[in-house]
């Protein structure tokens, strides 16, 4: 294998190193110099290190982001005489690879792995998938499945999860989805809430939200309960076709089952309340989101500030907002500026939108194409051509897309 440089997070420096040999190799991986592998001084090692202990080091320096370490020590376990390469190792490894978008890495070594039956198993095929579909490698994760088909390694419902998920993400249709459940159905695959609730997110991204409503009907009917990622999936899907009631239809339906709402359920129905300019219930939500143990996050306050900035006479409300929201210690995003600044422009303070702007760069936030759209409105509302043209310039300067456009739609 090619050398390449360690990547250490600060994870590598605060934890506790374990006891015995797995501490041991981590210690070395951690602090292993530069242009040497970490099988190279491992030679002492042979004959120490059970199949277990590798998992456990695996997993370790996989959380401490020590990924070519995981490589090297991977290929060192391979090398080892009886091999201690496990089907567990690869359910460990495969994800690490993906999350860190190494999938050319997780397919050769698939690729590589002895065809004995330790390894013709559903979770070694279920991770690489998984990590395949994490570093964005659809046809790939699809061959994996592919494959597992035509090793006859029987699925189950994570399998089939992942799939969806995949087919989903590579653009399959909904029914598409639908046929492909129907067929893992027949093959014994049992039905699961995230099996359902991957293919309730199908529908609900084609805009069925009559047929999503309907799966989740059958799969109560069949004894499922339905848990808050599938109804957040289902008051989102509704919210953004501007039904809101049905969205709290949903949410009283969700609450009254006694499950508990999450970040995502009171910032579905608060990005609703937004776009309906309806900042007090927006309000009245984020006291209900304290009130359940929730934090409101930066999505919550964004919500806020842009309900607030849709209306000319509320963007001193919006500047509220945003300062509550710096004093709660939250970092504001792209879209947080944005909203601001949209808030100024609607209500006549273009150079307050400029020092907004500025505020943003300084922090280091990169602004969008919305954000410098929102801008380049502010100064057309105000009639200053000149600095609509500096923001123009800036624009062109930073390589933004969609310029000619904006200013034509500007001017």
């Amino acid at each position: 294998m090619k050398k390449s440089p360690q990547i250490v997070t600060s994870n590598s420096v605060s934890r506790p190193l374990p006891g015995g040999v797995v501490g041991e190799i981590l210690k070395l991986a951690r602090e292993l110099p530069k242009n040497m592998t970490l099988g190279e001084i491992l030679g002492g090692y042979e004959g120490r290190v059970s199949a277990k202990e590798c998992v456990d080091i695996l997993g370790l320096m996989g959380e401490e982001g020590l990924l070519m370490g995981c490589l090297y020590f991977y290929e060192w376990m391979r090398l080892q005489e009886p091999s201690l390469v496990t089907a567990r190792a690869c359910t460990i490894l495969f994800p690490i690879l993906g999350r860190a978008g190494m999938g050319d890495k997780l397919v050769i070594l698939l690729r590589n792995l002895p065809q004995r039956k330790e390894f013709l198993d559903v979770h070694v095929y279920n991770s690489s998938i998984s990590g395949l579909l994490c570093c964005g490698r659809y046809n790939d994760a699809y061959e994996v499945y592919e494959a597992m088909e035509a090793y006859n390694v029987v699925p189950d419902h994570v399998t089939c999860c992942i799939m969806i998920t995949v087919m989903r993400k590579k653009g399959c249709t909904a029914k598409e989805a639908w046929e492909f459940f129907e067929r893992m159905t027949r093959k014994g695959v049992k039905w699961s809430p995230e099996v359902l609730g991957a293919l309730i997110k199908s529908f609900c991204d084609e805009g069925l939200k009559n047929e999503a409503l309907i799966i989740q009907t059958e799969m109560e009917r069949r004894g499922i309960s339905s848990n808050a990622i599938i109804y957040n999936t289902l008051m989102d899907s509704y919210s953004k076709s501007n039904h809101i009631e049905e969205a709290e239809g949903l949410y009283s339906e969700m609450l009254a089952k006694g499950l508990k709402p999450t970040s995502a359920t009171f910032n579905i129905l608060m990005d609703a309340y937004s776009r309906r300019m309806q900042p007090d219930i927006i309000e009245k939500l984020l006291v209900e989101m304290q009130d359940a143990g929730l934090a409101p996050n930066v999505k919550s306050y964004t919500c806020l500030i842009s309900a607030y900035g849709r209306q000319k006479k509320k963007s001193d409300m919006a500047a509220d907002a945003f300062l509550r929201m710096k004093k709660a210690g939250i970092k504001p995003t792209s879209y947080s500026y944005t909203a601001l600044i949209h808030a100024y422009s609607v209500g006549g303070w273009h150079e307050k939108a400029y020092t907004t702007f500025e505020n943003m760069q300084r922090e280091g936030i990169k602004p969008s194409i919305e954000t410098y759209t929102t801008l380049l409105d502010a100064f057309r509302r105000a009639g200053d051509t000149k600095t609509l043209m500096d923001i123009w310039k800036l624009m062109i300067r930073e390589k933004v897309e969609g310029t000619y456009g904006d200013i034509q739609h500007s001017s």
